[in-house]
Order: structure tokens, then C-alpha cells, then sequence
């Protein structure tokens, strides 16, 4: 019983924060009087790093990603100065007891040392990126991108605006292979991948 509190609360808090982080970046325009609101591009960066960061409490590594559950979270990102500096901003973060380390990486050796890859698609490089990077070959790294058709590239989580909204849709057949694992409570606020087999 006291273990579904605990995870009604993670899961009370993750809407929390990602409420907060959506009324952050809508603030401006509310202020404006505008009368739909929107996500100013200038905070997206903001609100991408919040629910990334989020997203993370709920995630589970296996084998030797797990580390001995205190040593830090190693998250790399790759690509694009504005959400790299956002992601930056959380370094230190309690993630379930490990600290959060942000790092820019540059190759496939830099990411095979981290625990997260982000790569960022600010700069509409994403092919580029994602071919320095085979995300096959990354066990035990959770991949997370805000890139068109990640997903379809075998990244894991991918972040998307639909209406206005920063939605998150998960490849769980590629979740599953790289040994990792996000919780019920995550999955049942996600849009889960279909390849169409």
C-alpha cells in the first residue's frame, strides 16, 4: 500500500512539474493578453529540459547501467547550445538518489559512457547526428531527441509539439532491447511508437 502512495505521488508530482514547466513558458503570452496559448520558441528549450528531466524519475536501468544505484547519472547531449545549456541548468538534480551530470558529447565512445543521450535537433542537423551516432550499438542508454522520426531511427523517446503541446511518444520494442525500463505510471501519460508491423 505504501508503495502505491509513493508512486501516485511521483506521478501527482511529474504532472506537477510539467504543469508548472507549461505555464512558465506560456506566462508571456498570457501577459499579452494573447487568447490561444502558445509555447514561445525562446522557452522551449526550457520546458523540453523540465520534462526530460522529469521523465527521468521515472526510468530504470538494468546490469551494469544501473551502477550501484548512488554513483551519478551520466546524461550526454549532442548537438544545439540552447537545450544543452537548459539541460546544464538541472546538473546536480537528484535523479532517485544519483546526481545528474550533463555533458556535451562529440562521438559514440563519449555516449557509450553516459546512462542518457539527448540529441538535439536545433539546428535541423538530424541526420547528421544521428548517423554519428548508431543508436544500435548504445545498450543501457536511454536516447531521447526532439528530431523528427527518431523513433522510426531507433530512439527511444521522442519529443514533439502536437497542438500546441510537448507530448513525448516512446519506442518500447527498442526500450525493451536496450535493457531498460520506464515505469506503468510514464507509459500511461506517453503515445507508444507503432513501426506499422
Amino acid at each position: 500500500m505504501n508503495m502505491r502512495r509513493s508512486m501516485n505521488r511521483c506521478f501527482i508530482r511529474l504532472l506537477s512539474g510539467i504543469l508548472v514547466a507549461l505555464c512558465s513558458a506560456a506566462a508571456p503570452c498570457l501577459a499579452s493578453g494573447g487568447g490561444d496559448v502558445t509555447i514561445g520558441a525562446d522557452k522551449l528549450p526550457e520546458l523540453k529540459s523540465a520534462v526530460v528531466v522529469r521523465i527521468l524519475q521515472f526510468a530504470q536501468w538494468r546490469g551494469e547501467s544501473a551502477g550501484n544505484g548512488t554513483e551519478p547519472l551520466r546524461m550526454g547531449v549532442l548537438g544545439g547550445d540552447k537545450i544543452t545549456a537548459a539541460l546544464a541548468a538541472h546538473a546536480g538534480a537528484d535523479i532517485n538518489g544519483r546526481r545528474l551530470e550533463v555533458t556535451t558529447v562529440t562521438s559514440i565512445d563519449d555516449a557509450a559512457h553516459c546512462q542518457v543521450l539527448y540529441i538535439s535537433d536545433e539546428d535541423g542537423d538530424h541526420a547528421t547526428l544521428v548517423d554519428a551516432l548508431d543508436l544500435r550499438t548504445l545498450p543501457g542508454v536511454l536516447s531521447i531527441s526532439d528530431a523528427p522520426r527518431f523513433n522510426d531511427d531507433g530512439g527511444i523517446i521522442q519529443l514533439s509539439l502536437e497542438n500546441g503541446k510537448l507530448v513525448f511518444t516512446i519506442n518500447t520494442n527498442c526500450l525493451e532491447a536496450r535493457h531498460l525500463f520506464l515505469s506503468s505510471r510514464l507509459m500511461s501519460v506517453a503515445h507508444v511508437y507503432d513501426d506499422g508491423s
